[in-house]
């Protein structure tokens, strides 16, 4: 690795597990008393109730924000296409978890519940996805170049044009 991209790449590791962790922390302390009292069939329970569609709006409500605060950064097609679908699967993701709140608030009938597999595969897609976004945000807001002033030479000039004006 180049030397000079080691802190770029440092930064957007801090940051990305800084968002990451912020966000899943609540699971992650969950899992110690699941793993205490030996109740790790609990752990799918997450998966059944959303709760990884809520992290992953959590993800992607913060990737939304930097990629909207960097798009003229924006370069590759890839990162194009995550700053767009963004926003569309946050909507997916609030509103399928809606459903899923909805749908255990009211009896239904046996027959039409929806998939556990369904939940559970698409949540942690979504998850995979916004995990995948939210680093692909954090690392071109770390590679934005910042306009280099040469301070030395522009108070220079400023100090001649002010003289200038004097003389006249």
């Amino acid at each position: 690795m180049d030397p000079t991209n080691k802190p770029r790449f440092q930064k957007t590791l801090k940051i990305f597990f800084y968002n990451v962790l912020g966000i899943i922390l609540p699971f992650l302390l969950s899992l110690i008393p699941i793993m205490i009292l030996n109740k790790t069939d609990m752990i799918y329970s997450f998966l059944d109730q959303g709760q990884f569609f809520l992290f992953s709006a959590g993800l992607l409500t913060s990737a939304i924000l930097i990629f909207s605060e960097n798009r003229s950064a924006i370069k590759l097609n890839f990162d194009k296409f995550l700053d767009f679908i963004s926003i569309w699967l946050l909507i997916f993701c609030s509103a399928f978890f809606a459903i899923i709140y909805c749908l255990s608030l009211i009896d239904l009938p046996p027959c039409y519940p929806i998939a556990k597999w369904f939940i559970r595969s698409t949540s942690l897609i979504l998850f995979i996805i916004a995990l995948i976004s939210i680093y692909r945000s954090v690392y071109i807001d770390s590679i934005k170049v910042n306009a280099k002033v040469d301070v030395k030479t522009k108070s220079a000039n400023e100090i001649e044009s002010l003289m200038g004006k004097l003389n006249t």
